[in-house]
């Protein structure tokens, strides 16, 4: 069987069949748990072969952020080049996950994660995937319609439109995921990301987020240097 994206061949199935199962993801939760666990063993963008545009689907078969939550046959050529908001899109998820239900805080989330894929080095993903479930009340109630509407800041930043969100929020995550990387590194025993490539061996079903929670003081201890600066909030998501 296929755990998002992890295959476990328990089953009397081809490890092909395997390989093209499709399991859809039914909550927030899940969504989060599916995407960052798919680019973290990954470990590469989806991108095209000649041009390096990212891409819903990549050379060798990769998948972005928003790629591993579209089932094959769902997929349509006509979505690459657009954002997860083209109703195209939209349609591709919604069809691959029935039980799914797309509200605005899922749609901050699918611009998240997508942001993560296409804006953030491969290597730095678990480290700002850890900052967006730490924040993530914080990003959901701070969404970009709000933001305008109440005429509020993120982070010091005035916002008046989405690519200024994503600007402000890259500059900030981007830059403590880097110090928190260099740091978990230089740790002669292990890093937290080899701890966790090691733990999804042992067990594929393991969730991200009770990895985060299980490992959430030594992780805030990675970033605090750096996060004094930016004074982000540190909400967690309920999950």
């Amino acid at each position: 069987m296929e755990i998002y994206g992890l295959i476990s061949n328990q089953s009397n199935q081809s490890n092909e069949e395997i390989k093209n199962q499709y399991i859809p993801v039914n909550n927030f939760e899940q969504v989060f748990d599916a995407i960052i666990k798919h680019l973290v063993i990954q470990n590469e963008r989806s991108e095209d072969l000649f041009l390096g545009d990212c891409r819903y689907r990549g050379k060798d078969n990769y998948k972005c952020a928003i790629g591993c939550i579209i089932n094959d046959k769902f997929y349509d050529e006509i979505i690459e080049g657009s954002t997860v908001d083209v109703p195209e899109v939209i349609s591709a998820i919604e069809n691959s996950n029935p039980n799914l239900f797309i509200n605005p805080d899922m749609e901050t989330l699918f611009g998240l994660m997508q942001n993560l894929h296409d804006k953030i080095k491969p290597k730095l993903w678990f480290y700002v995937a850890f900052l967006y479930w730490r924040d993530m009340n914080h990003i959901l109630q701070c969404n970009t319609v709000r933001f305008i509407e109440n005429r509020k800041y993120m982070f010091g930043f005035p916002i008046h439109n989405y690519s200024m969100v994503g600007t402000a929020m890259n500059t900030v995550y981007e830059d403590t995921a880097y110090k928190m990387h260099y740091q978990d590194m230089q740790n002669q025993e292990f890093s937290l990301k080899e701890l966790f490539m090691t733990q999804l061996k042992v067990n594929p079903s393991i969730s991200i987020r009770e990895f985060f929670n299980e490992h959430y003081d030594r992780m805030s201890f990675l970033a605090e240097k750096s996060l004094q600066r930016f004074n982000l909030s540190k909400s967690t998501l309920p999950m």
